[in-house]
């Protein structure tokens, strides 16, 4: 997984490798917070099947990046949306396939990725619930829609 940013929409700058990969790096997804802060997530495995959802930020713009955090490991991981908030939380949404059945799941770190709360079920849907996109509205709320046997919608109650 490497990353570039762009300077002044006509030059960017040199390529840094974020990590190196497992096999197969998929999914990724770049966010960042109020602060400036990056947040990398990425989908990691050796088979096609099996994947393992990884983490890391830079606090300075990119020059530099924390060594990869694994935050969920061998299931059949799918589709990652993150999105902070106001207070500079990372709010992560997130796919994976348990016993035949593909659900979307919730994670959130306070604390820039040093401490993560347990994950959430948001679908518990048979069947394939991928594609999502998440929004957070300026009541705080998580609103998130996703692809099933149609398209889906819910938003968090308390925050």
């Amino acid at each position: 997984v490497h990353f570039s940013s762009n300077n002044n929409l006509s030059s960017w700058s040199p390529t840094h490798l974020i990590s190196a990969s497992d096999g197969k790096a998929e999914a990724i997804c770049l966010v960042s917070d109020p602060n400036g802060i990056l947040y990398a997530l990425w989908l990691d495995g050796t088979s096609s099947d099996i994947k393992k959802l990884y983490f890391s930020r830079s606090n300075d713009s990119g020059k530099t990046w924390s060594a990869r955090l694994l935050l969920g490991r061998d299931a059949k991981y799918s589709f990652i949306s993150a999105k902070t908030d106001g207070a500079g939380n990372l709010n992560i949404i997130f796919s994976k396939e348990l016993s035949g059945a593909e659900k979307v799941y919730f994670l959130r770190t306070i604390d820039g990725g040093k401490y993560w709360t347990a994950q959430k079920t948001i679908s518990n849907m048979d069947g394939r619930s991928s594609w999502q996109a998440l929004e957070i509205d300026n009541a705080a709320r998580l609103h998130v829609v996703w692809k099933g046997a149609g398209v889906y919608y819910t938003r968090s109650v308390t925050y």
